[in-house]
């Protein structure tokens, strides 16, 4: 079984292995090939400390990563982390420390209440200086961190927002996420009028505003995210006439 757990509803390998299936009520694993309406992501960045006298700036935090939970699911969602190292987690949201720096095969297989299983895996490491791989910043790592081996990686909710929903905007969604280049916005509005979309970075600062005109009814709108460096970003869209709001994150990749 992938969580150490036959619950029903949770996830587990099928008969030959290769293949998700899902516990039953009789706690025999049943084959489950639903796979729509749900999708399992992370992306994993360097952990930093940001710069209270530069907002757009900040400090890598050496042998620590971050690991931005974006799956996507409906109702209660049931999560199974494998960390390459043979330990795992059903935690939404875990903690854990490996023993030298990688690399390390991460994947996370989701469920929600559909039904609908889902998985993703990404390989994860450090350099000898504890960034991660791949990742230069101002063409150096910062060297302040005493270990020689090993790192923490943090898992974090990546679609979580503070921002609360409200009913003249609702069903936001933004793909894809991550993105690249394009970001298309879809929303279902209760009114005809203005509406400014705009573009926060992780420190709550606006990078980027645009302001289009909204039908009563289901509504999409294209988004350049091209120019902005690689984070994660608040996608908040507010009525002009109202100045209510709502807002989800995503992901701008290289």
């Amino acid at each position: 079984m992938l969580n150490g757990s036959n619950l029903p509803g949770s996830p587990c390998w099928l008969t030959g292995g290769g293949a998700i299936g899902m516990w039953d009520n009789n706690c025999v694993c049943q084959d489950s090939t639903n796979t729509t309406g749900c999708s399992a992501s992370f992306w994993v960045l360097q952990a930093y400390e940001g710069d209270s006298l530069n907002p757009n700036s900040g400090t890598p935090i050496p042998y620590e990563l971050w690991v931005w939970n974006l799956s996507q699911g409906s109702g209660t969602m049931t999560y199974s982390w494998s960390f390459g190292d043979g330990i795992g987690s059903t935690d939404p949201f875990p903690t854990h420390i490996y023993s030298d720096n990688g690399p390390y095969l991460l994947c996370l297989t989701i469920a929600d209440a559909t039904g609908c299983t889902d998985q993703y895996c990404d390989s994860v490491s450090i350099d000898d200086n504890g960034i991660l791989n791949g990742m230069i910043i101002n063409g150096e790592a910062d060297g302040n961190g005493q270990r020689s081996n090993g790192f923490t990686i943090n898992v974090r909710n990546g679609l979580a927002t503070a921002m609360p929903e409200v009913p003249a905007i609702s069903e936001l969604r933004a793909w894809p996420n991550p993105v690249n280049e394009d970001l298309y916005v879809a929303l279902n509005a209760r009114f005809d009028g203005a509406a400014m979309i705009t573009i926060l970075d992780v420190n709550g600062r606006e990078v980027a505003q645009v302001q289009r005109t909204l039908s009563a009814g289901s509504n999409q709108q294209r988004i350049d995210v091209g120019a902005l460096p690689t984070g994660m970003y608040t996608v908040r869209v507010t009525d002009r006439s109202s100045g209510t709001i709502t807002s989800l994150r995503f992901v701008r990749t290289r």
